[in-house]
């Protein structure tokens, strides 16, 4: 039987215990040792790919994208709170996993991802969800030790016509546990040359209710829009995006303070042609989060006045990826360039006391810079 190289690890976790059993009580084992009978496993390597295009259906509770992920083997999510997702896979969550919203990487505004990156794109308006559940190639980004996640928000699309369509979808659900609700909205137009897109969401709840009381603070508020518009000529079209995140009053019970609010910017521009028949890919994009987060005002606040506190953070990013492919050898080889430039500051405070000020972060940045190749070609048929 062979075992596959991301089932190694496991396999000596699991024998350790096993092996000191056996040294503690060796006469034991001597005696007991027998001749175990070959076994053969044959099957089908499974895709190291998911992909999920009907969120709505999902009966998880929770209002968040990353509950999706629980669908899939080895996938989970820590949950902070009921908008405070936070993607894990095969144990590894966090900066561990590259998560990207329409290929964007969001830098988080508050140092616990009260903002992870999936909370960006909002449940009503998701259009798909992608997770390499294998070891993540090298395009799909950097820092991708625990894979990566590729989620994608609903957008206008080029038609085939020069004449332009019109179309949109709308949904709505809701849930009695916290007596929340969602709904979004898309509107678009088109043509073979032009396209452009309104969209939005909001989603709301209580305090999450159950047989034994009440868990809070489990609120939530949440109101997402955003407008594009793409141009396409020939082989080479480019689109430009903004999106505006507004979350208030919405509680992390599983952190010492609430959010009282999330405010953020995103905005893109990508690039897709080819030059010599060989296909480039680019985009740009800037994201701005202000954040603000209390332990008095949606919890129990503490009781002396001292204790109490507010932090204001915020983070502005920047980056870039651009790949190209072309034939070699046999096979196709990828080169790509990407970056991510972030500034953070952090600042805690007492709404009772004046004089108390915490500078936690002041302008610091983190900037992760990439290149990349890979080759792709069959060998035989089973390689």
């Amino acid at each position: 039987m062979v075992v596959p190289s991301q089932y190694k690890d496991m396999a000596l976790r699991q024998c350790v215990p096993v092996g000191l059993l056996c040294l503690a009580a060796w006469p034991l084992c001597a005696e007991e040792a027998r001749e175990l009978s070959e076994v053969t496993v044959s099957g089908t390597v499974l895709e190291d790919r998911l992909f999920d295009v009907e969120p709505v259906q999902n009966s998880v509770t929770a209002p968040t994208t990353a509950a999706l992920l629980t669908r899939a083997p080895g996938a989970n999510v820590n949950y902070n709170g009921p908008l405070t997702g936070i993607a894990q896979n095969r144990g590894m969550f966090g900066t561990r996993i590259n998560t990207k919203v329409d290929g964007i990487y969001i830098s988080p505004g508050g140092p616990n991802w009260m903002d992870a990156p999936l909370s960006y794109a909002a449940r009503p308006r998701l259009d798909s969800l992608e997770l390499f559940r294998g070891i993540a190639p090298v395009r799909a980004g950097n820092e991708t030790i625990g894979g990566a996640v590729l989620a994608t928000t609903t957008k206008s699309r080029f038609s085939r016509t020069d004449s332009f369509q019109f179309s949109g979808n709308a949904n709505l659900g809701g849930q009695t546990a916290d007596n929340g609700f969602s709904m979004g909205t898309l509107l678009a137009g088109s043509n073979d040359s032009h396209r452009f897109h309104l969209s939005g969401s909001w989603e709301k709840g209580n305090d999450t209710k159950f047989p034994g009381g009440t868990i809070t603070p489990t609120q939530y508020n949440r109101y997402t829009y955003g407008v594009g518009y793409g141009f396409r000529a020939g082989q080479n079209d480019a689109g430009v995006d903004y999106m505006r995140n507004q979350t208030t009053n919405t509680g992390t019970p599983a952190l010492p303070i609430d959010i009282a609010y999330v405010y953020s910017n995103l905005f893109s521009g990508e690039y897709h042609g080819a030059w010599s028949d060989n296909p480039i890919d680019g985009r740009l994009y800037y994201t701005r989060v202000d954040h603000k987060m209390t332990n008095y005002q949606l919890r129990t606040p503490p009781s002396d006045p001292q204790f109490w506190r507010y932090a204001l953070t915020d983070s502005k990013a920047g980056g870039y990826d651009f790949t190209t492919s072309f034939d070699l050898g046999g096979g196709e080889l990828s080169l790509g360039v990407d970056g991510h430039l972030a500034e953070h500051d952090a600042d805690v405070l007492n709404p009772n006391n004046p004089l108390f000020y915490v500078v936690n972060f002041n302008d610091v940045e983190r900037d992760v810079f990439g290149f990349f190749g890979e080759w792709q070609t069959d060998f035989t048929e089973q390689w």
